[in-house]
Order: structure tokens, then C-alpha cells, then sequence
């Protein structure tokens, strides 16, 4: 099945909605253990950075712990990850929380195969719902994965907004190689190195 599904009702969207939280709490995560511990204290005293980079090759769940990580933030009880009983949750594991925005690059019709860039309309697109009010108090998240496939247009048209994002707003990048990102990109992220999941949690 696709790692990432679309939003099931209201108006078009530019980019997918995420795919439901994965079913476990930080504590399930023992080899990202520092790094949800540096995210927990930064959400619980408010200064979590405006844009994250999370780096590491194929295999090191890059997605899936932006999944856990968003819906810890957008959680309204969150007890060592999220709840998953509250409103917000539900609207996670439905793929409709109208305050996730998660970009990739899209489906070619014709082809049915995903394009090799995410295209400048795409990011001029999430740029334009980003300035929106959120529908809840938890702030308002996007998610660019694989960033490395912005091309230069797109990456242009992003790092204003990346740099001096709407207050509410905080960006997770995912890159399997960060030494192919611009300058101008990785000095507006707090990098974190993931290695490989262990082969036991690999189903």
C-alpha cells in the first residue's frame, strides 16, 4: 500500500495528507531515543526550531518518525507521544488534520509514476496555506519529503517562508542525503543523523 494517502473529503489539495500516526509512543523508538527526547523537551518548553532535518539513508524511517514526531505536536494530551483518542489524533489517523500539510512529489497521470521534482506550483501552493489560520491551537506543520527533490525553482520559491516562517508554522525536511541540499537550506535546519532502523523492528 502507498505510504502516504489523500485527504478523503473537502476542497482539492495541493499535497497529500499524511497516513495515520504508526501505533506506538516514543518510548517504542529506542534507537532515535535522544533525539524524541531533545523534541519532547523543545515541545514542552515551546522552542521547537522553525525547520528540522531529518537525515539518514533508505531504511532509517525518516517518514515514519515525522509521522510520530507531528503527531506528538498536534496531539491535545500527549502523554509520551500522542494519545490517539483525541479529536486531533482521530483526524491524523483519518488523513484529514486540516493542520499537517505533507508534500512529495506528485503523480504523473499519464504515467502513474511520481515526477522526478517537486514542482514549483506544489510548493507555491502549501506556501499559500501555510499563511492560513489553524484549525487548532497545536500550530501547523509541513512536511517536505524527500526535500532533495525540490528542484532550484522550488527551493527559491520556499526559503523566504523557510527562513521566516508564520509563527504557528514548523517544517520537517527528510533527506537520504543531505550533502546534495543547497547551503542555503541546511543552514535554516537543526539536522539529525538517523541510521538504519535494526533489523528487528523491520517487518
Amino acid at each position: 500500500p502507498p505510504l502516504l494517502t489523500r485527504a478523503k473529503a473537502g476542497p482539492p489539495m495541493a499535497e497529500p495528507a499524511a497516513p495515520p500516526p504508526p501505533p506506538f509512543a516514543f518510548a517504542a523508538l529506542p534507537w532515535h531515543a535522544p533525539l524524541l527526547a531533545r523534541w519532547r523537551d523543545a515541545s514542552q518548553q515551546g522552542t521547537r526550531p522553525q525547520a528540522t532535518l531529518l537525515a539518514g539513508p533508505p531504511g532509517s524511517g525518516k517518514a515514519w518518525l515525522a509521522q510520530v514526531l507531528v503527531a506528538e505536536a498536534l496531539c491535545e494530551r500527549p502523554v509520551n507521544g500522542p494519545c490517539r483518542q483525541c479529536s486531533s489524533c482521530h483526524k491524523l489517523a483519518q488523513g484529514l488534520h486540516p493542520d499537517l500539510l505533507w508534500l512529495q512529489r506528485e503523480v504523473d497521470e499519464k504515467t502513474g509514476r511520481r515526477r522526478r521534482d517537486i514542482q514549483v506550483v506544489q510548493v507555491r501552493r502549501l506556501i499559500e496555506r501555510l499563511h492560513l489560520s489553524t484549525h487548532y491551537a497545536r500550530g501547523r506543520f509541513a512536511v517536505i519529503e524527500p526535500v532533495e527533490a525540490l528542484n532550484v525553482t522550488s527551493t527559491n520559491a520556499l526559503l523566504k517562508t523557510l527562513e521566516e516562517p508564520p509563527p504557528h508554522v514548523k517544517f520537517l525536511l527528510a533527506t537520504t542525503d543531505p550533502q546534495k541540499l543547497p547551503v542555503t537550506v541546511l543552514s535554516r535546519c537543526l539536522q539529525f543523523s538517523l541510521k538504519a532502523l535494526p533489523a528487528e523492528q523491520i517487518a
